[in-house]
């Protein structure tokens, strides 16, 4: 009887000792999960900075472009108004010679005219 206790009290030994084992491996499985879903979650927090730092980067080149665009238009019209200076230029410069060879003929009508 005094064996057959002490195989009992080596069973329930053996059973609590299982059992806590079993508790550290499902304890284990659990951390080993939770890591897991952590990796996973910053992962995923890398690709959205990576996908924010690439929409931040397009966003630039738009805006760059849109500049660029700017000031092309701003010399295409910057240009076109000095043309059109030049060419008002021009023409009051042959409306002056006009006007300078009209004076002149008128000029020369009255010289004859006193001689």
């Amino acid at each position: 009887a005094k064996e057959e206790a002490k195989a009992e009290a080596a069973e329930k030994t053996a059973a609590k000792e299982a059992k806590e084992e079993a508790k550290a491996e499902a304890a284990e499985k659990t951390a080993a999960k939770e890591a897991k879903e952590e990796a996973k979650a910053e992962a995923a927090e890398k690709t959205a900075a990576k996908e924010a730092k690439e929409e931040a980067k397009a966003e630039a080149a738009e805006k760059t472009a849109a500049k660029e665009a700017k000031e092309e238009a701003k010399a295409e019209s910057d240009k076109k108004k000095a043309d059109a200076g030049d060419e008002a230029e021009a023409k009051a410069d042959s409306g002056s010679d006009t006007q300078a060879s009209a004076d002149d003929k008128k000029a020369d009508d009255d010289k004859k005219k006193t001689d």
